[in-house]
């Protein structure tokens, strides 16, 4: 119990002290996403030290001081932060081109986050879900919803804050419910045309603003 709650109090601080998430950033490791597809190696998601990040993607101007956020650690005493980093292209033409290379230079392949959660262990897959949700928050809130001026994101990457006015932006939850449609002992289950062979899902949809779930 109290190694749980040193490295929640641990996350919480890397969070919140830019001095800290910054010292601990050149001493972390880091999850290479490009257009927010993880890439995946033999082995899994191919964590690179910051040295590898400063010397193999160099020629992408990624600044893992500028552009990582902070998804979390093992045990604080025993293993270093894990971090996230997104390469990606504002021409859509050359999106394929732009993963082939990453791919390329750091030896694995970018996978789509759906098939990636497949593919992974839980606790890894949990750890690429939370970076691609903040990766993908960071690629939408660039700009002040209040002004319309540019946006920068904390060392931990856990909020933004408007340039111009100081509003201060925090990564928003989706309202989505899940739910498992029962009759006895069989439930109904549901597939999209993208999901592969032999994959099935519960139902699942966004709920309204002030709707009650039974």
């Amino acid at each position: 119990m109290s190694e749980r709650v040193d490295r929640l109090r641990f996350m919480q601080k890397l969070k919140e002290d830019e001095s800290v998430c910054q010292k601990f950033i050149s001493e972390g490791y880091f999850a290479v996403f490009c257009n927010l597809k993880p890439l995946i190696g033999e082995a899994g998601v191919l964590w690179k030290s910051y040295a590898d990040i400063i010397k193999l993607l160099s020629s992408f101007s990624v600044d893992p001081m500028r552009d990582s956020i902070f998804v979390t650690v093992d045990e604080p005493e025993e293993s270093p932060p894990k971090f996230a980093i997104n390469i990606s292209s504002d021409d859509k033409d050359q999106s394929k081109q732009l993963e082939a290379k990453v791919g390329r230079i750091l030896g694995g392949r970018p996978c789509s986050v759906r098939k990636a959660l497949f593919i992974l262990p839980q606790d890894t897959a949990s750890v690429v879900s939370t970076a691609y949700s903040l990766l993908q928050w960071h690629s939408k809130t660039q700009y002040c919803s209040c002004c319309g001026q540019t946006t920068t994101k904390d060392t931990s990457g856990f909020k933004r804050t408007c340039t111009s006015c100081s509003e201060t932006f925090y990564p928003s939850i989706q309202p989505i419910a899940i739910t498992l449609v029962t009759n006895g002992d069989q439930c109904v289950l549901a597939r999209q045309p993208m999901f592969p062979p032999k994959m099935y899902s519960a139902l699942a949809g966004f709920c309204e603003t002030g709707e009650s779930l039974p």
